[in-house]
């Protein structure tokens, strides 16, 4: 179950700017003087796959493998793996990338994680038909 199922479309965007604000301040915090541009939503993004991770811990996603498997992968070990190539690419002055931007947006999911699965059930799946 995504988590703008979980949450309901509302508390998906209000949490989904809040990602967004604490990936730029983070990123503003420890790079002062940082001249990469924070032009896009990665950071905010990077903290919906963190609350994916804690909504969805048993999770799997189907995965691309070069050259060309498709595979069903735990949720732990695909975010994981992007969340290590974040922090091994910080050390990389010559990128525009905002990376500690999207570390501290993910952090800051899934930190929303764990209190909204502590706030209560999850809602139920959302039907499409109206009747």
């Amino acid at each position: 179950m995504g988590v703008e199922d979980r949450l309901g479309r509302w508390r998906y965007l209000l949490s989904y700017l809040l990602f967004g604000l604490v990936a730029v301040y983070g990123f503003a915090y420890t790079s002062p003087h940082s001249s990469a541009p924070l032009i896009g939503a990665s950071g905010a993004i990077a903290g919906v796959l963190g609350a994916y991770l804690v909504l969805n811990p048993r999770g799997r996603i189907v995965s691309l493998v070069p050259p060309v498997v498709v595979v069903r992968l735990p949720v732990w070990v695909v975010l994981g793996y992007w969340f290590v190539l974040q922090w091994l690419s910080l050390g990389d002055e010559e990128s525009n990338v905002a990376y500690t931007a999207h570390i501290y947006g993910f952090a800051a999911g899934m930190l929303f994680g764990l209190l909204a699965r502590r706030a209560g059930p999850s809602r139920g799946p959302i039907s499409l038909s109206r009747g």
